[in-house]
């Protein structure tokens, strides 16, 4: 495509654009970039990566995820005590400048199991103003929790899945719950 053409296409391409002032754009020279990941060490995003860790309340501060990077994918490792713990620190580093992508080897090892995992997770449920929890069977196998029954809506949904991983010593959901509105 010639530069006249490209320059054509990418200003009649604006004029979809809600927030951009087309009449303000002008294309004069077209450079191919790489858009992440450019211009950033290794070490800058190990530095990134560890800052955005500590800033994340939801992950743990006590050395127990580990950063490598290299040639910008970011690998973290460790054992943290819950799966919102690994998701954390997985979603804390995926769109730093510069990470071209995350190999989650972080594992779960729950401290303590809940002797009465599916009580105080129906609690937890029935404290829940999103969450019909009269139409949720819960079976507790070791670490899996098993969901059944019905919800109104996909929201409600996604919140007994959210519950269910929250609970302390859950390692596995197995989420069969049907929404029927």
């Amino acid at each position: 495509m010639m530069h006249k053409e490209l320059s054509s296409s990418v200003l009649e391409e604006l004029k979809w654009g809600p927030i951009v002032d087309r009449e303000s754009i002008g294309v004069s020279d077209v450079r191919a970039k790489q858009p992440r990941g450019s211009g950033r060490t290794d070490e800058d995003i190990a530095r990134a990566a560890a800052q955005a860790l500590a800033w994340n309340i939801a992950v743990p501060h006590d050395g127990q995820v580990k950063i490598t990077v290299t040639n910008g994918y970011v690998i973290l490792d460790g054992e943290v005590n819950r799966p919102v713990q690994r998701t954390a620190a997985e979603h804390a580093v995926r769109l730093l400048h510069g990470v071209k992508g995350v190999f989650n080897l972080i594992t779960t090892r729950p401290k303590l199991v809940a002797k009465d995992l599916k009580s105080k997770i129906e609690q937890a449920m029935g404290r829940n103003a999103e969450v019909d929890a009269g139409t949720i069977q819960i079976t507790a196998h070791d670490l899996q929790l098993v969901l059944q029954g019905s919800v109104r809506s996909w929201e409600e949904w996604e919140e007994v899945d959210r519950v269910a991983w929250s609970a302390p010593g859950v390692c596995e959901v197995v989420n069969e719950l049907v929404v029927d509105p």
